[in-house]
């Protein structure tokens, strides 16, 4: 029997390896930082960085701008082959320590979201939830795993990684099984200039 996948509608996201960047430096930079907590129920849940304009704040901030930056203009038209420029608006830290996770949340307000990993034991990871109702409606049993019938997909990052997405897509800090702090750093970012047609039309 002949036959071929067609992905359509796919969610995803793209991966950067290695940014450029002194990640012991920006460890120790982040190391400093004030933190709170992001539950007021939870007591396991990571601590979140008291302001969310850290990469306006901290010495490695404006290159740490460049190198996303550079990783963005690749996803936004090259992959996903868009024509409009980007601006990155809010910027903040994740302290996670052991055993502990953050809830599942999306980043309203926003078009994408990256993430940066300047340090990985080899054991962080970064939950993806589906909200596509044939995936949740129905409790079918599947045989294994693949992108066309998972529910969730967890991926282990590493030193130096930068993970792009939708801001829609439901994510979370995965459980810290380490001994080490899980420290990350998460941006938000809009489209830049203009956008849309008619009355459609509008200028960010």
């Amino acid at each position: 029997m002949n036959f071929f996948i067609q992905p359509i509608f796919a969610s995803s996201f793209i991966l950067f390896k290695n940014l450029n960047l002194d990640n012991d430096k920006i460890i120790k930079e982040f190391e400093a930082l004030s933190y709170k907590n992001t539950s007021t129920v939870y007591e396991n849940k990571s601590y979140k960085s008291n302001s969310i304009k850290i990469l306006d704040e901290i010495e490695s901030g404006e290159k740490i701008k460049k190198e996303i930056s550079l990783c963005l203009d690749t996803a936004i038209k090259k992959i996903w082959k868009y024509n409009v420029e980007h601006t990155l608006v809010n910027s903040w830290v994740s302290k996670t320590y052991p055993n502990c996770d953050s809830n599942l949340h999306t980043h309203k307000n926003f078009w994408l979201s990256a993430v940066y990993y300047p340090y990985s034991s080899g054991k962080f990871k970064i939950r993806f939830e589906s909200q596509r109702p044939d995936l949740t409606s129905y409790d079918v049993n599947v045989t294994e795993y693949n992108p066309y019938n998972s529910l969730y997909w967890e991926y282990e990052v590493c030193t130096g990684d930068l993970i792009v997405f939708s801001a829609a897509l439901q994510h979370k800090i995965s459980l810290n099984s380490t001994k080490d702090i899980r420290y990350s750093l998460a941006v938000n970012i809009l489209p830049k200039g203009k956008i849309g047609t008619g009355d459609g039309t509008l200028i960010i």
